[in-house]
Formats: C-alpha cells, structure tokens, sequence
C-alpha cells in the first residue's frame, strides 16, 4: 500500500500495516529511526538505482526488520522542509521525492515516508558532487546497502535513460521477431496449406485479435539471470490456469520448461485444429512477455465472418498475467518501476471481422447486437511497481478492461468484473 497509495493519502495506519508484515530492508527500502546525518546518501543512491522509499521514525532489529509497535519521531513543523532542504543542499543534480508526514492518532509521533523516484537525470552525486553512490541488495563492510559506483557505472548512469531505451526497444522488437517467427515456422509443420502460402509470400499473415501481455522494467540495465536460470522459472511462476486451457497451468503452454535463446527463454504451442497460438517468452533483462490468438467460433452476417473474443477469458488472462509476473520479479530479485502494456489487435482483415462479447452472455452464440471495433488495435500502458503487483492488481485490471471494452463501443462496470472473479472463486 505505501508503494502505490497516493502520497497525500498514506496515515499513520498504513505505515503501521506495512511494517507489521516485517518485511527487511533491501535495495528499495530503507528504515531510519530518526534522521540520519547521511540521509542524502540514501536518497541519492535509490535515485541512481531502482528507486525506493526511506521510513523516518521506525526502528530496525538485528534482522534489519521493524521493530512493532512502531514508535515515531516527535511530531514537529517543518519535517517536509527539512528534508527537501537536505536534498537541495547536498545532492546534485537535486531529486524531489514524494514526501508525506504521516501523524500518530494523538498527533504526539510521526513518520516520514519518502518515495524516491528511479531517475531519469543520473549521476545524482553528494559531498560536493564527488561521489556518487549505488544502491544494492547486500550490506558492504560497513554494513550499508549502498556502494560507490565504479566508473564504468558512472558513465553508464550518465548515458542512462539513453541507453536503456535503446535496450528496451530492442527487446521489444525481438520478442515481436521471435513470436513470428515460431508460429511461422510451427504452423507450417502441421499445415499443409500453411506450408503452400509461405512457399508464395514468403511469410504467413498473423492470426485475428492478438492479445498481449508485457512488462519490463522501465530502465532495463544488467541481465538477472542467465538462459538456462530464466528457463528454470517456468515451473516457479506458474499458476493454475482457471480458464481451462491447459492442464499445465499458466504461462501457457503448460510447460515446464522452454526453448533457450541467447537472452532468455521461449515457449511456443501453434494449435494444430485451428488459427491460433500461444507465446511466452522469459528475458534475462526482465521482459516478460506474453501473447495467445483470442478468437473462438464463428458466424455469417450478410456475407461477413465475425469471430468473438470472449472477454470472460481476456480477464482471465489480466489476472493470470500479474499473479505470474509478481512471482517472476520476486524470483528474479527487482521490486522497481515496470512499464506494463496490454495490446489487442489485428481486429479485422479482409472478410473477418472479431468482435468482443459482452459478459456474461460472452459465448461464440452470443444475442445482442455484435460490438465491433473501428481501430485495428487496442493499445494501453502504465508504468507500476514490481514489488507490490498484488496490491494493484484489480486498478489494473478494471483500467485494461475498460479500455478494451470501450474499444468496441460498449461499457464495462466493474461490477461486472467482480462478480467473474468472484464466479471463479478469485
């Protein structure tokens, strides 16, 4: 909650409620019983990582967990000054976190939350811009969780946002070559006929309503894992696929195991009996990425093919997709910033036609007028954080689903939504 709660709303109580979970510090999580001398050290190093939120007024034990109840600091004016005045006075260039001065109930104690932002304007140095310092996962010898940076980091800070927009581009558009490639390539082993059409036009044309899934750290930088590490996760990040797809569970296909690739790993199954595929594919650099054809049954309307898009299963899919993608981040060690992406498209070709049924009545039979879309595609993103993925699953959902619903005209309540979860026992 107090990652992704509004700042101006987070109290006293959600501090409390946090810090009763006992979760120890990390590289995104800082405790501070009262304010320290070096506190612009901190905020800088979280700045020129992943980010993260310092806690003024709560106590550590030896295990670097909270210790309950939490006491405070004395409640004073000028707690929020004092620490923006920190900031501007040591830290070049300056970062302005959030900032929310959070009162006990008799308003005697307080804690100062501070979210610190991953930064865009890297290196953020101290002691007179002379250092710049990193935020780690492991204590150094002087039992701290920042480290100078090396030079190589230094000038890898300085080219950051650069750098890793270049890099998250390119994973983009070679998750995009790989899923065509192995439906391409699976499609033309069981179909004859698929086999004659790329023999005339070199390629085959992708199925009707492509549903992807993504997320990938919004600034991409080391690997986490190696191949055959990132392969492993298949089986730890799976979940019981409540849509009835597979037996194996989700990410479909229901494998144990993928197919390794110089970055990562893929898992492709093209569906022998009709139009349609499933494609997940797991990056050592944090991609995870996720795509399957929606379509199901068919019917003429004065000449025109329209195929449903059952949106019971495009909101099983949201659900699985974040439940799977909260455990591939916590295996995988990153609770930073991601950029999420939904995408459906490829809605209609010549003599085609998806259209979106409306839940309940979502069959391939449905009554009603048939909802179609105008735009080819279906586009949505937002920018979450890895490490409370739980918490803001349902915004996520509701967000996604409306905006696909809209798409094609009609609207989607979210109690519409509840009662399929709450139908699915979720």
């Amino acid at each position: 909650m107090i990652y992704s709660k509004t700042i101006e709303d987070l109290t006293w109580n959600d501090v409390e409620s946090f810090c009763s979970r006992g979760v120890a510090e990390n590289a995104y999580l800082d405790y501070k019983e009262s304010f320290p001398k070096n506190l612009e050290k901190t905020i800088a190093a979280m700045a020129n990582t992943f980010g993260g939120i310092i806690l003024v007024g709560i106590e550590e034990d030896k295990n670097n967990k909270p210790v309950q109840p939490i006491k405070g600091i004395e409640l004073e004016r000028g707690l929020e000054e004092k620490v923006i005045s920190i900031i501007l006075s040591n830290i070049t260039p300056p970062i302005i976190p959030e900032i929310k001065v959070c009162p006990d109930g008799e308003a005697q104690k307080a804690v100062v939350v501070i979210r610190i932002p991953q930064s865009q304007q890297t290196p953020h140095a101290i002691n007179r811009n002379t250092k710049v310092y990193i935020r780690t996962g492991n204590r150094n010898e002087a039992k701290e969780l920042e480290d100078l940076a090396t030079l190589d980091r230094i000038d890898w800070l300085k080219e950051h946002r650069k750098k890793s927009e270049e890099l998250k581009i390119f994973l983009y558009q070679q998750a995009e070559r790989r899923v065509e490639k192995s439906y391409s390539d699976k499609k033309v082993e069981n179909d004859e006929s698929a086999k004659r059409l790329k023999a005339m036009y070199g390629r085959l044309s992708a199925p009707l309503a492509l549903f992807t899934l993504s997320m990938c750290p919004v600034f991409p930088q080391e690997p986490f894992l190696n191949p055959p590490a990132i392969d492993k996760l298949y089986s730890k990040i799976r979940i019981r696929d409540y849509y009835g797809s597979s037996d194996g569970g989700f990410p479909l296909p229901g494998r144990s195991m993928g197919l390794i690739v110089n970055d990562g790993s893929i898992n492709t199954l093209v569906f022998k009996d009709r139009d349609g595929f499933w494609h997940t594919e797991l990056n050592i650099f944090g991609l995870y990425f996720y795509r399957q054809s929606l379509l199901h049954g068919t019917k003429r309307i004065e000449g025109k093919e329209y195929s449903v898009i059952r949106t019971s299963e495009v909101l099983c899919r949201l659900d699985e997709y974040i439940d799977s993608a909260a455990l591939f981040y916590k295996e995988i060690g990153f609770q930073g910033l991601l950029e999420f992406r939904v995408n459906l498209e490829n809605l209609f070709d010549h003599g085609r036609i998806a259209y979106l049924g409306k839940y309940p009545d979502d069959g391939c039979w449905s009554s009603g007028p048939i909802s179609t879309s105008l735009d080819q595609s279906v586009y949505f993103s937002d920018i979450v954080q890895a490490g409370v993925l739980h918490d803001i699953k349902m915004p996520l959902i509701y967000n996604a689903a409306k905006k696909i619903a809209w798409a094609f005209g009609w609207d989607l309540i979210e109690t519409a939504i509840d009662k399929y979860y709450e139908k699915e026992k979720r």
